[in-house]
């Protein structure tokens, strides 16, 4: 085990050695900034490039469309002339001082010279919101550091606390679009709650690449309201990244991470002190649980991206070395390491397409395979597929200039996700990695964004959501010929009809608000929290400083 810590350590070293003389610098900018659906809507309307398979983007990648957007500014309307100047002003340093006219977002403290740069931000926001009768409040606080050093260093520390109180906690975010966390605090009653949330990077880069050490969220391929291969709905986790693009059309992604499997490895358990009554208190250790996973994307036309990529969730007192070759075809690599099912690691195999043609159309599509018998597949057998797979469209411009339309599709199977070994499925902390609706499940929504001046959002939305259940995954899914039918129960279904808007008073100084109706059952009586079931009407109010 500790030559193999050894190796690891070593080979991580390397890697920042080598990035150590390079020419550039990455800070990654939060998948939540309105910025990515700026830049989103200006590739589909064919106004720029953007590779959007991968984010979160760094701010020096953004400050490069903000620039290509600046050199085609008469293709923008009269709003996203305004939006430009507005991130200008949020990525000034990225962008040349010497040319950008724009003057610079005020920072808490900052401090820049020809080599050295930091960047000191507060978070902090309060919302209210109610279900039906029930009532809650939310408040966080914490702060925003990054900074860079010369053209070869950056880095960023991004910390939160949040609490949560009242009679509608959803304390689990088991089911929801909510990202994750670990509670480290609740009340006996179950109407307060606590939990933190820490990111931080290092990253160096080159002309055509990038390596990072970095606790952030990441997602991976395309998808509005979820993400099939690599989402935001974990908690972060620590993840060794890899991004090469030695050419304009081709792009390759690598990261290793670090998960927490949530089963104690009882061989290392030890006493460390005695309970009052004289019993032992022992400290205890998980089992060790990671990820490796590459994505290959090129682009044969412009307006097209195709990516390939596999993943594989292994367990061990240690990592495998060669899991850190970026290169590598994880799903089959136990055909080679005479690991049969039961000691062998857990693989995936995923396709995403995103086609901008023609001009302010976007249609994309995820394929997400975890389990696929080709022989099975010859004789019309499906019963035993896990798959899931995503198909969305985009429409921007509809009707009328900056009202853009939305529509997208999901489907997961059975035990997608799942594996009866379970320190190897497909999760960090008991959330999926990749869509937060989970298997046995399916989601349609349709939604209309508008932007009626250049700092303030409108959304209206409707979505169905169906979830099936969950049986024991070694028998039914393994064990026997004859899968389940997709949706087998007990069923839960959503119907959701909603507005939202958010209004950016200042750069980070943001109001939202949100009304919803919602109709929920649920087959389970202890899945779905009962204030959330029957027929409800949903307010939210929150103000927030920092993103």
């Amino acid at each position: 085990m500790r030559e193999y810590k050894s190796l690891s350590t070593r080979i991580i070293c390397l890697v920042f050695l080598f990035g150590a003389a390079t020419h550039a610098q990455e800070v990654y900018v939060p998948l939540n900034s309105p910025v990515y659906d700026y830049l989103s809507r200006l590739s589909i309307k064919g106004v720029i490039s953007l590779h959007d398979e991968v984010t979160p983007y760094s701010r020096m990648y953004i400050a490069s469309r903000l620039r290509e957007t600046r050199e085609r500014s008469d293709l923008l309307n009269s709003v996203e002339k305004d939006q430009l100047q507005w991130y200008e002003e949020e990525f000034h340093f990225e962008l040349d001082p010497r040319k950008n006219l724009v003057p610079a977002r005020a920072y808490v403290y900052g401090y820049n010279d020809s080599i050295f740069q930091v960047k000191v931000n507060p978070i902090a926001g309060y919302g209210v919101n109610s279900t039906g009768p029930a009532f809650g409040e939310k408040r966080w606080w914490g702060g925003y550091v990054y900074g860079t050093y010369s053209n070869s260093f950056a880095a960023h520390l991004d910390f939160r606390d949040n609490a949560e109180s009242g009679d509608n906690i959803d304390s689990a975010k088991a089911f929801s679009p909510v990202r994750g966390y670990w509670i480290n605090k609740g009340s006996p009653n179950g109407k307060e709650i606590e939990y933190s949330d820490v990111k931080g990077s290092i990253a160096l880069s080159w002309n055509w690449g990038t390596v990072s050490l970095i606790k952030d969220d990441i997602r991976w391929g395309h998808g509005t309201f979820g993400q099939l291969i690599l989402s935001d709905k974990p908690p972060s986790y620590p993840q060794l990244r890899l991004t090469l693009n030695p050419t304009p059309w081709l792009r390759f992604y690598y990261m290793h991470g670090w998960l927490s499997s949530m089963v104690y490895d009882s061989a290392m358990f030890y006493q460390i002190a005695l309970s009052p009554d004289r019993g032992p208190i022992y400290r205890k250790s998980y089992i060790g649980k990671y990820i490796a996973a590459n994505l290959l994307s090129v682009n044969p036309r412009e307006w097209i991206d195709l990516s390939l990529g596999n993943s594989v969730v292994y367990t061990g007192p240690s990592i495998r070395p060669e899991y850190l070759i970026p290169f590598l075809l994880y799903k089959f690599q136990d055909h080679n390491a005479g690991r049969d099912n039961d000691a062998g690691n857990n693989g995936q195999l995923f396709v995403d397409v995103s086609v901008k043609y023609p001009v302010k159309w976007n249609s994309y599509f995820t394929l997400f395979v975890d389990n696929l018998d080709l022989t099975q597949l010859l004789h019309q057998q499906y019963e035993n597929a896990q798959i899931g797979f995503t198909l969305g469209l985009k429409r921007i411009d509809c009707v009328v200039e900056n009202l853009d339309f939305i529509a997208e599709y999901t489907r997961i199977l059975p035990w997608v996700y799942e594996h009866y070994i379970p320190t190897e499925d497909f999760k960090h902390l008991n959330y999926p990695l990749g869509d937060w609706i989970g298997q046995n499940a399916d989601q349609l929504r349709i939604q209309l964004n508008y932007v009626p001046i250049y700092k303030t959002t409108l959304s209206a939305y409707t979505e169905l959501i169906r979830k099936g259940g969950l049986l024991d995954v070694y028998y039914y899914a393994y064990e026997l010929d004859a899968g389940q039918p997709f949706l087998y129960g007990p069923v839960r279904r959503e119907f959701d009809v909603g507005i939202e808007g958010t209004h950016e008073v200042y750069h980070d100084l943001t109001v939202s608000a949100d009304v919803r109706y919602s109709s929920i059952s649920d087959q389970d009586s202890l899945r779905t929290q009962k204030f959330l079931l029957g027929k409800k009407v949903s307010f939210g109010l929150s103000v927030s400083y920092g993103l």
